[in-house]
């Protein structure tokens, strides 16, 4: 159970990242940021 909610997890970051490279004015660092925030609240969250 554990295993597919991470599995999850991972398919909707996987999902955000793909739409968050499509913007046009965003900067690697800014992505990678987010990303952290991202992570950082699925910990606590999921």
């Amino acid at each position: 159970m554990l295993l597919s909610r991470f599995v999850e997890v991972l398919n909707i970051l996987q999902k955000v990242w793909i739409k968050l490279q499509g913007l046009p004015q965003a900067h690697s660092l800014d992505l990678g940021g987010f990303m952290v925030i991202i992570l950082f609240v699925g910990e606590f969250f999921v």
